[in-house]
């Protein structure tokens, strides 16, 4: 069984699942008696997993969230380089 220290600092590990079977078996071990640690662990999981669903909450983008005057550089850019060849280098 780990200690406080050994829990805290092999948290974010055993959340991402990065701890090899026994260091993962210690660490419930010790989270089974420790409210402290089995508070921080929730609170640590529950971060990422508000972190993760952020993420797959946004919405896809479309040409219609670019800003026009945006837009158009990009095209003029794109269109100028077509026309200068494909040897030509990338315009700056």
């Amino acid at each position: 069984m780990m200690t406080c220290f050994e829990t805290e600092t092999n948290l974010p590990r055993y959340v991402a699942g990065k701890l090899s079977k026994g260091e993962r078996e210690g660490l419930r071990q010790h989270l089974a008696v420790c409210a402290g640690c089995s508070e921080r662990a929730a609170g640590m999981q529950h971060a990422i997993q508000t972190i993760r669903d952020s993420f797959t909450e946004l919405p896809e983008p479309s040409a219609q969230d670019v800003p026009e005057p945006l837009l158009r550089a990009v095209m003029t850019l794109v269109s100028s380089h077509a026309a200068a060849g494909p040897s030509a280098p990338p315009p700056i």
